[in-house]
């Protein structure tokens, strides 16, 4: 049995909205590939898709900024300066996954783009045009409301035109929808349609939905459980501070390991520590003045103290590579240019 599905852009909209749907989506992909569900895409929702995409991925983000923008503004009101760090911290944790989501939405679009493509896309050819017009002008659902509905009608009309092409008994059609204002009863149980439409889903032939996920369960009832635990298993972004505490101990790694350099050309006279140097002299590299020399010094014994002398090498050479490169792309994630290594 194959399900021939169309996905109105209300529901692919809904995917792009709210990340715990992702694993709808994953559960799409598959039965696609499977062949068990077979896409019927209109035209119209392709546009609207484009159309809306970005508006709904920018929306989503912008307020959950919005909200934590506004509690870090609240947190100047806690007296407590410790728990003020702590929640100051929490927030930015917040703050940069949010910076994250956006790749990930640009993901979901991509990965919804693809599968509209490869089903095809289908035109809108003049006799579904003039069937949504007459029913616009009937007042019929979907455009029985006040408001322009006859992108909703085209979409219905695509619809019954693939049913009526391809209605085989070995095909099972089904129309899922979010928008239950236009297409829904206005009466009683949402999840049934509007009484206009009621002869066009003669079930099991055609069938009405208003949850892609019930329509998944039905097509394979293990299939999101099945990528809900597989979910569980994905890697999860660092978080901000994690960042900047690798960072912070990579940092002194490096600047160990050539302070220790420099102690080596300071025992070997190749630098020689003076009282003051003259800077009006054209070559000063191999000198170091006496106070920068001890505070030097010092610096080392509090990175042994806190780093541990075990955590500060000696590496070999494949060891001191992937010390510089972390540090180098760990930097990058947080916003310097590449290769900046300097301490």
């Amino acid at each position: 049995m194959v399900f021939r599905v169309l996905i109105d852009t209300s529901v692919w909209l809904d995917i792009l909205k709210d990340q715990r749907l992702d694993p709808v989506l994953t559960a799409i992909e598959e039965l696609v590939s499977r062949e068990e569900i077979s896409l019927i895409v209109p035209d119209q929702v392709m546009f609207e898709f484009e159309k809306n995409m970005g508006r709904v991925r920018d929306s989503r983000k912008a307020s959950l900024v919005s909200t934590a923008k506004r509690f870090r503004e609240a947190l100047s009101q806690i007296s407590s300066g410790s728990d003020r760090d702590k929640a100051y911290e929490a927030v930015d944790a917040i703050n940069h996954k949010l910076a994250l989501s956006t790749d990930t939405s640009e993901s979901i679009i991509q990965r919804i783009f693809t599968l509209m493509v490869e089903a095809p896309v289908i035109a809108t050819t003049d006799t579904v045009k003039l069937r949504a017009a007459d029913r616009s002008l009937a007042r019929i659902a979907p455009c029985h409301q006040s408001k322009n509905s006859i992108a909703d009608a085209i979409i219905l009309e695509t619809y019954l035109e693939a049913l009526k092409a391809n209605g085989g008994p070995d095909k099972r059609f089904v129309l899922v929808t979010s928008n239950t204002t236009d297409f829904s009863t206005p009466i009683g149980n949402k999840k049934l349609p509007h009484p206009d439409l009621e002869t066009y889903f003669p079930d099991p032939k055609s069938a009405y939905a208003t949850q892609i996920a019930d329509v998944i369960r039905e097509i394979d009832g293990d299939s999101l459980d099945e990528f809900k635990l597989g979910d569980e298993f994905l890697e999860e972004p660092r978080t901000l501070s994690e960042l900047l505490q690798a960072e912070n101990l990579l940092y002194r790694q490096v600047w160990y390991n050539r302070h220790h350099n420099l102690r080596h050309r300071v025992s070997i006279g190749e630098t020689k520590v003076v009282d003051e140097i003259d800077l009006s002299k054209r070559s000063t590299q191999s000198l170091i003045s006496r106070d920068i020399w001890a505070s030097a010094l010092a610096a080392a014994k509090r990175t042994e103290d806190e780093v541990g002398v075990e955590n500060l090498g000696p590496w070999n050479d494949f060891e001191w590579g992937m010390i510089n490169g972390k540090l180098s792309a760990i930097r990058w994630v947080l916003g310097a240019e590449w290769d900046f290594l300097d301490t």
